[in-house]
């Protein structure tokens, strides 16, 4: 019998990829394609896309695997599909897209907002949960489309997550993973259930169960794939689409975290650092715990919504020499940046960043901050206070997860584009004071795709020998201690501190730029 491979489907925030991945953890064939442009913003702090422009930069990228490597497509077994999150599909009765996708990204805050029972909102207020509740319900696109477009959501027919749709064009079938609904939709996570009637969030969020899918578990097939799905892709008709994860679920997964001793960091476009466990343990009050790819778990995290975005920002806002000179040299600027960074020493001569570009859910009022300023710095002062103040507040969020699971992080594996600098997981290792390592692979969550399919075929029988036998730790990264030992300080003695000192004057900002949050 030849040997089985899983063709994993990995829709990113930046670029759609296509990828052959056999037991090992090999990958071998990819085809990636970028988006030109990524999203439209039609106003200000507005992200959105046809979900069907994605679908046909996907399909291209996987026919044109099935064109140049068919040896290698007609030993694929499985199909496994894995997404970015919280970015939502409207339908109408004939199931037509109704709407551009709101993505994740975006920024807009919704006028209207559910009715709460009187009793719910006293309880709420009396646990200190208003905030939180109110911040979540205004950034939810249904109540944004609902309140901006009611002509619209009166044609909806089925408010799914585009990983969902996607399933759909592939197979005909509205199901999906709970592990895939991370986001503003109506989950009990703890339970991967919808809400149930007795559940005190019932309602807060205003989408009909009607309009849902269908839940299934990691692992379990979702459908086959159709005909028609086969032309417009080149996978061949019949492959079964097994259900997996996030974008980030998997990408913990394809890091070989799945037990609370090592913490997954990926420094992406949203920066997260989670940690997988069978105890559901909410990463702060009245944030869940979303359920992770691996059966059983969950998935801790602390999430920066503008984390490496960042540095795009920077580079788009001042470093057109450094461009300029990345062309000579054939890299790319952040290359450039990377490099020239390591002028500065650990702590940026005191200048200290509090990276909410993106205010938090944990923390709805907050905004961005940078405090220290003397003649001394510089743009790449600036430039290394945003990747070490990524690093603060991830570890931030690294110790308030373990707090509530009684257990200490042995190390961290590191992903996500910011993963390609050796300097920047240098810095994580020092700022954290913990081991860093990095796998064969920069395709975590394609990786981590991978091994959910193959435990779906049954080649392994669960994480833990998949992580065996397709994961292979390549460069680890030890704390430097003089440089732990300053930034330790830092840490401590003022990035802790500033959030609790400004957030009075981030409130204040907050009503003269008159934003609900």
């Amino acid at each position: 019998m030849s040997e089985q491979y899983i063709l994993t489907l990995d829709l990113g925030t930046q670029s759609a990829r296509a990828i052959i991945i056999d037991k090992n953890g090999n990958l071998l064939a990819k085809e990636q394609r970028k988006y030109k442009p990524a999203y439209e913003s039609p106003k200000k702090g507005y992200c959105e896309q046809d979900p069907k422009v994605y679908f046909n930069y996907l399909s291209d990228a996987s026919k044109t695997l099935a064109t140049t490597r068919p040896d290698l497509m007609k030993n694929v077994a499985g199909v496994v599909l894995t997404t970015f999150r919280d970015t939502q599909v409207l339908l109408d009765e004939n199931n037509n897209v109704l709407r551009p996708s709101i993505l994740w990204l975006d920024q807009r805050v919704a006028t209207y907002l559910p009715k709460i029972p009187f009793w719910k909102k006293a309880l709420f207020r009396i646990v200190g949960m208003t905030p939180v509740i109110k911040s979540n319900q205004l950034k939810s696109a249904a109540h944004w489309i609902k309140g901006s477009e009611p002509e619209v959501w009166a044609k909806m027919k089925r408010y799914l997550n585009i990983s969902t749709y996607f399933n759909f064009l592939l197979t005909n079938e509205f199901k999906d993973t709970v592990s895939n609904l991370t986001g503003h939709f109506p989950i009990d996570y703890k339970n991967g259930i919808y809400y149930s009637r007795f559940n005190l969030k019932r309602g807060l969020f205003d989408v009909p169960y009607s309009a849902c899918c269908e839940l299934i578990k990691p692992n379990e097939v979702i459908g086959y794939i159709t005909k028609e799905a086969s032309e417009i892709t080149g996978i061949p008709e019949g492959l079964p689409l097994f259900g997996s994860g996030s974008d980030k679920s998997c990408e913990s997964l394809g890091n070989g975290c799945i037990d609370p001793t090592t913490a997954s960091i990926s420094y992406g476009t949203a920066s997260t650092v989670a940690i997988t466990s069978n105890r559901y343990v909410e990463p702060s009050p009245f944030m869940p715990s979303y359920m992770a790819v691996q059966r059983g778990h969950y998935n801790s995290e602390l999430q920066i919504y503008r984390g490496y975005w960042m540095l795009n920002w920077f580079k788009n806002e001042f470093c057109k020499s450094e461009s300029l000179e990345a062309d000579i040299l054939h890299l790319t600027t952040l290359d450039v940046l990377n490099r020239k960074m390591l002028e500065i020493g650990p702590g940026s001569d005191g200048l200290v960043l509090q990276p909410y570009w993106g205010p938090s859910l944990e923390r709805p009022n907050s905004r961005g901050a940078i405090i220290g300023f003397s003649e001394k710095h510089t743009r790449l002062h600036l430039y290394r206070a945003i990747i070490e103040g990524i690093a603060y507040c991830l570890r931030e969020g690294k110790e308030q997860i373990e707090r509530k699971e009684g257990k200490k992080v042995e190390y961290i594996v590191i992903s996500g584009g910011g993963a390609t600098s050796n300097a920047i997981c240098q810095i994580t290792a020092d700022i954290f004071n913990t081991p860093v390592v990095k796998t064969h692979t920069v395709e975590a969550s394609s990786l981590g795709a991978a091994i959910c399919g193959f435990i779906s075929l049954g080649v392994y029988k669960d994480e833990k020998e998949a992580k065996e036998h397709m994961i292979r730790y390549v460069e680890r990264f030890e704390p430097i201690k003089k440089n732990a030992e300053k930034y330790n300080e830092l840490y401590k003695k003022v990035y802790v501190k500033m959030f609790g000192k400004l957030k009075g004057l981030y409130s204040s900002l907050r009503e003269f730029t008159n934003e609900k949050f």
